[in-house]
């Protein structure tokens, strides 16, 4: 005998919620990779517009940011990998947050299979996030054929000036 128990939806609007609200920036790029401003110059902009925290998530490295932060602003570590193929033939962003050493995989290795280094990342306690999938060409079936990722991008400032997908 199968019963079917009627699905309830719940949703909390966070608006009307207690509580406090962190403004700040998981993915962005320094001289350390294709970025054009240092780690130094990154914090001083991000300070000065109110930011609570950043990640500077260069390209196959965590840059060193020791130093850059205090109690009042926090940097997160974190790297970008560009590996695989997407159904569009373009390769998965994926950004790993709060890990703490380079991850050992090749930046822009079109044959590594995207869920090893999502599993990888969640292995050493980072979080990896999928990034900016509308300008890497990501559809449903790309995120649907991979698991263990905690975030999608929903806008990035670089892809919306260079090609209008932000």
């Amino acid at each position: 005998m199968t019963i079917a128990l009627p699905m309830r939806r719940y949703f909390v609007n966070p608006f009307r919620e207690e509580g406090r609200w962190f403004k700040g920036n998981v993915h962005t790029h320094s001289t350390a990779s294709d970025g054009t401003r240092t780690p130094e110059q990154l914090v001083k902009i991000y300070r000065e517009a109110g930011y609570d925290f950043l990640s500077i998530t260069d390209h196959s490295v965590v840059t060193d940011v020791k130093g850059l932060g205090d109690p009042s602003f926090l940097l997160i570590p974190g790297e970008e990998m560009c590996i695989g193929r997407t159904h569009a033939n373009q390769p998965f962003h994926i950004v790993a947050l709060g890990i703490q050493e380079t991850l050992p995989f090749r930046d822009f290795d079109r044959e590594l299979n995207p869920q090893v280094v999502i599993d990888h990342v969640n292995e050493a306690g980072g979080i990896p996030i999928l990034a900016h999938p509308y300008w890497s060409g990501l559809n449903h079936r790309d995120m649907m054929e991979i698991e263990g990722y905690h975030g999608v991008e929903i806008y990035n400032t670089g892809c919306d000036f260079e090609r209008n997908t932000g």
